[in-house]
């Protein structure tokens, strides 16, 4: 009876395991969560609960087996003492519990942080920064890098709608996308033949999205906040492979200056590595350059990242002194019980009874109960953890995080 709970919990521990098919990080349902607390709970509790019971039925099946006199006087002593082992081993037992499941806790944290793409998109606001060091930027190291600005719009007369693209393009604005010809095909991973720099194209998607028509007055605001206007090109190039660009409704312009600046109202584009030492680079670039610019990084969980980094240590160095100290305090309370049975070993001397054979029971009654705490408690533990990394699943790629770089990268 005292083994059921953690039988039961067990059972609704593995339960997800064996029927339950997830991709890496992809959540569980409402049901399945609080299967899995309710298992934890009740794996914890039987643990704590029937450890006397298994050390007992242990120490009685060894004692009553053909091994040597001093296993089975060991594992004898294991019995007779069961209760005080069990109640010194259950606050270590407890320990190690939460250890491992704050293992699963920090384990989830770093996965939902960690990049599924092997390039990272960032976005930087060029409202945040002074022209001067909007310039410096652009001349930061990436494996691409492109600028955006939305045109001039002006608000519809009340109760009418666009209905043209003449009226979508002067209501809602269009992208200026200033990039060079290098950088667009290390992003798309196309050869983009008919593209050269000093060039203009309409951005135009070969699956069916709306274009902006050729010849159309565009009007952009430059530095100055003069206006100026560029004419729709004729000739259109293909962006859809890649990653980050406007696929449609877009103007391009290839080089390395933009036509109108780079303004307050251009956001400044970034391919980089997912790496996460080059994200600590870059990241470490900007905060030199321009502190207080907003980055917007697509497909990676920069807060969730820093809450890892700083838990990490915290709790490791945690859990590593609780540890040790719990350790330490059952192997005091067993020196203690060594120390109260001085007569008992006297009389057993006297007898004849070798000390080689003493000394290997002592460390049999304290080794073993310990060891089988430590490894069922971590077990346990490991297993809930295991699943509680996969039941909540982070700020994965594709989503747009957005940060304020420190002094330092955390």
């Amino acid at each position: 009876m005292a083994a059921s709970p953690l039988v039961f919990g067990l059972g609704l521990l593995t339960y997800p395991l064996l029927f339950e098919h997830r991709q890496s990080g992809e959540a569980m349902d409402q049901a399945s969560g609080i299967m899995l607390l309710i298992g934890v709970a009740l794996s914890a509790l039987g643990l704590l609960v029937s450890l006397r019971t298994a050390l007992v039925i242990l120490a009685r099946s060894v004692a009553a087996s053909r091994a040597s006199v001093g296993l089975r006087l060991g594992f004898r002593r294991i019995e007779y003492e069961s209760v005080g082992m069990a109640r010194h081993l259950a606050g270590l037992c407890a320990l190690v519990l939460v250890a491992a499941l704050g293992a699963g806790v920090l384990r989830q944290t770093e996965l939902s942080a960690t990049p599924l793409a092997e390039r990272l998109i960032v976005k930087v606001n060029g409202q945040d920064v002074p022209e001067d060091v909007r310039q410096r930027m652009a001349d930061l190291p990436a494996q691409g890098h492109w600028v955006e600005q939305r045109s001039e719009t002006s608000l519809p007369p009340m109760g009418t709608a666009p209905t043209t693209l003449r009226d979508i393009v002067r209501y809602q604005g269009v992208n200026l996308v200033v990039a060079t010809c290098e950088s667009l095909r290390r992003n798309t991973g196309q050869q983009l033949a008919n593209c050269r720099d000093g060039s203009a194209y309409r951005i135009q998607s070969h699956t069916g999205m709306m274009s902006l028509p050729p010849g159309l007055d565009v009007t952009f605001h430059d530095t100055q906040k003069g206006r100026i206007t560029i004419k729709v090109p004729e000739e259109t190039i293909d962006l859809a492979a890649g990653d980050g660009l406007p696929q449609s409704m877009a103007i391009l312009v290839t080089g390395d200056a933009a036509p109108v600046g780079l303004t307050d109202e251009s956001f400044l584009f970034y391919q980089i590595s997912s790496d996460v030492a080059s994200v600590d680079r870059f990241v470490a670039h900007i905060a030199s350059i321009a502190p207080a610019a907003t980055l917007s990084v697509f497909g990676l969980d920069l807060p969730a990242l820093e809450i890892y980094r700083v838990h990490r240590g915290v709790v490791g160095m945690g859990v590593l002194l609780a540890f040790l100290l719990g350790i330490g305090a059952f192997l005091i309370s067993s020196v203690i019980r060594v120390v109260d049975r001085r007569r008992n070993v006297v009389s057993l001397v006297v007898v004849g009874a070798p000390r080689r054979t003493l000394r290997f029971v002592q460390a049999v009654q304290t080794l073993v109960p310990l060891t089988i705490a430590l490894t069922a408690a971590l077990a346990v533990g490991h297993l809930g953890g295991m699943l509680f990394s996969g039941s909540k699943a982070g700020n994965r790629a594709g989503t747009p995080e957005h940060f304020r770089p420190p002094g330092r990268w955390c």
